[in-house]
């Protein structure tokens, strides 16, 4: 049979002992688009942010490390509602454990991201970045406005040569 697949978060301290671990696992149920309908409805009572073309802009950077382009992913744009997907490459393959099958692709990614641009409400925290070059493990809690707690959970990206 096929077991499920899981994600262990872990840090060590400066005598190289375990100091921090959080483990996430798949879920039995995979909600998929069923999650996006209940953000969606948890925060329909948010005001609406400006259209993207009302926000501030966020000066372009372009970081090249894993950490790096996840902190300005989770940071400046996210805050913006800036153009996340020219950091994926074109054969990208996103697999989020709430869905069935992995997103496929940047085109894939784009729409799949662009759902969760619409839903206010909800912001992805990062509380720990690992310090990868190439690959990045990290932290987050997601807030949704009008919850008393947050969700967490562990990601990893990786990124190729040219930093996508």
């Amino acid at each position: 049979g096929t077991g499920l697949r899981g994600l262990t978060y872990v840090e060590l301290n400066q005598q190289g002992q375990v100091s921090f671990v959080r483990e996430v696992s798949e879920p039995l149920f995979k909600a998929g688009v069923l999650m996006e309908k209940l953000l969606e409805s948890l925060t329909k009572d948010q005001p609406r942010l400006p259209q993207k073309n009302d926000r501030l802009a966020v000066p372009a950077e372009t970081p090249t490390t894993a950490g790096d382009i996840v902190r300005y992913l989770y940071g400046p744009v996210q805050q913006s509602g800036g153009d996340a997907v020219r950091f994926y490459a074109e054969n990208v393959v996103y697999e989020d454990m709430n869905y069935e099958l992995p997103f496929g692709g940047k085109a894939a990614v784009a729409e799949f991201l662009g759902r969760f641009q619409v839903i206010q409400g909800v912001t992805f925290q990062l509380e720990r970045v690992s310090d990868g070059e190439q690959a990045v493990g990290f932290t987050y809690n997601i807030q949704v406005a009008g919850q008393p707690r947050g969700i967490r959970g562990a990601t990893f990206y990786e990124v190729d040569k040219l930093g996508k």
